[in-house]
Parts: C-alpha cells; sequence; structure tokens
C-alpha cells in the first residue's frame, strides 16, 4: 500500500513539475475527487491550473489517436449546441397598435448572415370598449432588414424594414369558417384571423457596457404603417373615395436585443 501511495505521489509531482502545458484543440475539466483532462485539439491550458485539488488520487489523460475521429465528433456537438443555441430568443417587442390590440408584448428571433431576417411571437389585449369583455390575441411576425446604417458607432438605423404578419383574437363571437347560421358565403372571410403587411423605419442604440452588468445590448424605438387583407381590398375597390388614413394604421413599439 505504501508503495502505491509513494508511486501516485512520484507521478503527480512529475506531472506538475515536468510539464507545464499542454496544448490542445478544447479542453473539458471535472473536478470532482477524479480529476478528468479529456482532450481535443488547440488550446493552452497548464496542467497547475487544471490539478486544484489536492485530494485528488487519480489524474487521466484522455488521448485520442484519432484527430480526424475527434474533429468530427466535436463537429456534431457544435452543430447540436448551436441549434438549440438558435431556439433562444434574441429580443423582446413591445408594440402598440398595428391592427394586433392596443398592446403587445413578445418575444423575437434574429437570424441569417447579417441578422436580416427577424420573426416574433406576440401576445396582445383589445380593451373593453363597448363590447362585454377584453379580448386577447396573438400575433405572428416576420420582418426583413434589408441593411442598416451606422452614423455612430453606438447607433444604427434601419432605413427601412418590411414584414407581415398573421393576427389571432380569441373568442367564441369569432371563427374561422363561417357558422351555419349564415346563408352559405354570406361571410367569404374569416373573422378570427387577419393577415397584414406592414413598412417602417428603426433606430437602435448600443447600451452594452462592459464596466456594468447590462442585461440588453440595445435597444431600439420604431414605428410602422400597416394594412390589413381586408382594408387592401377596399382600398383597390375605393381608390376615388377612400384616403390614406382610411386603412392604414400606425403603431409604434420599442424593441430590447439580448445578444
Amino acid at each position: 500500500m505504501k508503495i502505491r501511495i509513494v508511486a501516485i505521489v512520484l507521478f503527480l509531482s512529475s506531472i506538475l513539475i515536468g510539464a507545464k502545458a499542454v496544448n490542445i484543440d478544447t479542453c473539458h475539466i471535472t473536478v470532482y475527487d477524479t480529476i478528468r483532462v479529456v482532450v481535443y485539439d488547440t488550446m493552452r491550458v497548464s496542467m497547475q491550473s487544471a490539478l486544484r485539488r489536492d485530494a485528488a488520487s487519480i489524474v487521466t489523460i484522455l488521448e485520442s489517436t484519432s484527430a480526424d475521429t475527434i474533429t468530427r465528433q466535436m463537429g456534431h456537438t457544435i452543430r447540436y449546441v448551436n441549434w438549440w443555441a438558435k431556439m433562444i430568443p434574441r429580443m423582446t417587442t413591445v408594440q402598440f397598435a398595428g391592427n394586433m390590440g392596443f398592446a403587445s408584448l413578445g418575444l423575437g428571433w434574429k437570424y441569417g448572415r447579417r441578422d436580416q431576417m427577424e420573426s416574433s411571437v406576440l401576445v396582445g389585449i383589445v380593451p373593453k370598449h363597448d363590447s362585454n369583455r377584453a379580448k386577447l390575441t396573438m400575433t405572428f411576425k416576420q420582418n426583413v432588414v434589408p441593411f442598416h446604417l451606422e452614423p455612430h458607432e453606438k447607433v444604427h438605423f434601419v432605413p427601412i424594414t418590411l414584414g407581415g404578419y398573421v393576427n389571432m383574437v380569441f373568442g367564441d363571437e369569432f371563427w374561422t369558417n363561417q357558422p351555419d347560421r349564415y346563408p352559405s358565403g354570406y361571410y367569404w372571410f374569416s373573422t378570427r384571423f387577419r393577415f397584414n403587411l406592414c413598412v417602417g423605419q428603426r433606430i437602435e442604440f448600443n447600451i452594452y457596457d462592459s464596466r456594468i452588468e447590462n442585461f440588453h445590448r440595445n435597444v431600439g424605438v420604431f414605428y410602422e404603417f400597416s394594412i390589413n387583407d381586408l382594408y387592401m381590398i377596399e382600398a383597390i375597390k375605393n381608390q376615388r373615395h377612400l384616403k390614406l388614413k382610411d386603412y392604414l394604421t400606425l403603431s409604434l413599439g420599442i424593441t430590447l436585443q439580448l445578444f
């Protein structure tokens, strides 16, 4: 037993003295009573900093004889992690008006090579007014940001945003298909769903500061003009009698981007 203890002590001492660092690609260290250093490829890791536990009884260095196998395994892992990371919402949106309720709150995702695509899901509320109760809405929104300008490193200006969204209102008084109580074809459209097109502008301010903990990286304000499918049809049919204010809706909003 004493011989084994001496051998382990000598082994640990030789590592600490002789091997100051190892060059690896990615290093994952799990520190328990047993320390495992799993070796992948190019990062400089100090063995002294890795072996922080005096009570460690075994040091196992797992090495692979096939760099190609490691590369494939790392590739699968990275793709899997990246896929899940993209599912994390990157922005929060608060929007007022816009054919989706008095106020709507939602989460969104940015993607694309230059983050030019934005998808959002918002939940809104329509006040009671002269109806029996307030109503809840849900909106699925898709925006395209063709380009943006940077007049200052802390300011981004988006000259134009293009998009569309589908709004759904909850309630027994709204339907997807016309109820049987009405003559066939009396209502050719759904009262539950509205399809909208929108165009607008946005300005964003970078509020990130490395000296403090910022939950959001930037904040933006925007406005949009939107039109739904029914208003669009009426605008085309009654071009001489309707003005822009009769079928265009103005909405204002705030976006908070996480990263």
